[in-house]
């Protein structure tokens, strides 16, 4: 699993995908996240959880699964379509593929355009 800075900071700045993260209520009303469930950072300077999508959670939030055609785009798209060096992990390169499908942002290496 990813946690490195980088993809903390993909992650944070990518405001659709942090939207999708599940959060449960307590009796009282009060909302949380399952910890045991997802990967959560706390940015202190914020005051907001981070949810780091492990590659199985980035895939279901597309509408079909992918196929071998659209994997192939998919790595095409990552060697044309920006630095693949700004992307070390596979967690990185599909928060980049749901960006791209799903909101048609890229990423710059410092944000999502």
């Amino acid at each position: 699993m990813d946690t490195s800075k980088e993809y903390i900071e993909m992650c944070q700045k990518a405001v659709e995908v942090q939207d999708k993260l599940p959060r449960n209520e307590d009796e009282n009303g009060r909302k949380y996240v399952d910890s045991s469930t997802y990967i959560i950072k706390y940015d202190i300077e914020t005051k907001r959880l981070i949810w780091l999508p492990r590659q199985d959670q980035l895939q279901n939030m597309l509408d079909e699964k992918p196929n071998p055609s659209r994997m192939h785009n998919l790595l095409i798209w990552a060697g044309i379509e920006c630095d693949v060096s700004d992307l070390r992990t596979w967690e990185q390169l599909w928060l980049a593929f749901v960006m791209h499908e799903k909101y048609q942002k890229k990423w710059d290496g410092e944000d999502w355009a």
